[in-house]
C-alpha cells in the first residue's frame, strides 16, 4: 500500500533552523505587516442539543434530531498585536426526525461575526477562544399523517462561544489549517405562547 502526506511547511524548515524565520517575523511585526485579510472554507457538522418543551409536552416519542453536515465559510482580518482574528461567517443547514407518522424538520441559516484570541503556541498547535454573535433565520415544520401541523419561521439574534485551534508552524505561512467549534447553548424558537423547539447545538468544523 502507498501513503501520501500533504505538507505545506517543508520549504520553511531550513529558514526556521537557521533563525531567519524569527528575524523576518520580528521585522514584519514591527512594521505591522503581519496584519492580514483571510478567507476560509471547510466541511462542518452540527450536533443538536437541548430539550424542546414542545416535544416533551406533545411529542414525547419523537427521537433526537440527526447530526447535520454542511459547508462553513468565513472571511476576516487578523491583528498580529493583540493576536486576534475578527471574522464574518456563514453556515446553512437542516435536520429532520420522524416517528409514528409524525415528521419534524428544522432549518437554520446563520450569518455572524466572531472575535477569537490566541492563547498560546505549543509547537505550532495554536488554540483560540472568543465570542460569536449571529443573526438567525430559523424554520420549524411538522407534519402528521399527511397534514401540516406547524410551519413556523423566525428571525433572531444568537450568542455563542467559538473555540478551536490552528496548525500554524510560523506566522509567515500563507496557508494554514484551522479547526473551529462553536457552541450555541440557548437558541430556541417559540411555538405558541409557552413552548419552544430547541435549535441549540455544537458545531464542529473539522478542517478549514
Amino acid at each position: 500500500s502507498y501513503r501520501f502526506m500533504f505538507d505545506t511547511t517543508l520549504s520553511a524548515e531550513k529558514s526556521w533552523e537557521s533563525g531567519r524565520t524569527a528575524k523576518v517575523t520580528k521585522k514584519l511585526a514591527e512594521e505591522k505587516r503581519l496584519n492580514a485579510f483571510f478567507v476560509g472554507a471547510g466541511m462542518s457538522s452540527a450536533w443538536w442539543l437541548g430539550e424542546s418543551s414542545y416535544n416533551k409536552n406533545n411529542r414525547p416519542y419523537i427521537p433526537d434530531f440527526n447530526t447535520s453536515i454542511m459547508l462553513d465559510f468565513t472571511a476576516g482580518y487578523y491583528l498580529n498585536n493583540p493576536d486576534i482574528n475578527i471574522a464574518l461567517l456563514y453556515r446553512g443547514y437542516s435536520t429532520a426526525t420522524r416517528a409514528y407518522g409524525t415528521a419534524q424538520f428544522l432549518r437554520r441559516r446563520s450569518f455572524g461575526i466572531e472575535a477569537t484570541k490566541y492563547i498560546g503556541d505549543y509547537h505550532g498547535f495554536v488554540p483560540f477562544v472568543g465570542p460569536v454573535i449571529t443573526t438567525e433565520s430559523l424554520l420549524f415544520r411538522e407534519g402528521e399523517q399527511g397534514s401540516l401541523n406547524q410551519d413556523l419561521t423566525g428571525q433572531q439574534l444568537a450568542y455563542g462561544l467559538t473555540f478551536g485551534w490552528d496548525i500554524q508552524p510560523d506566522k509567515l505561512q500563507t496557508f494554514i489549517l484551522r479547526t473551529n467549534l462553536r457552541w450555541f447553548p440557548n437558541l430556541k424558537m417559540k411555538v405558541g405562547e409557552t413552548e419552544t423547539v430547541s435549535f441549540s447545538n455544537i458545531e464542529f468544523n473539522f478542517i478549514q
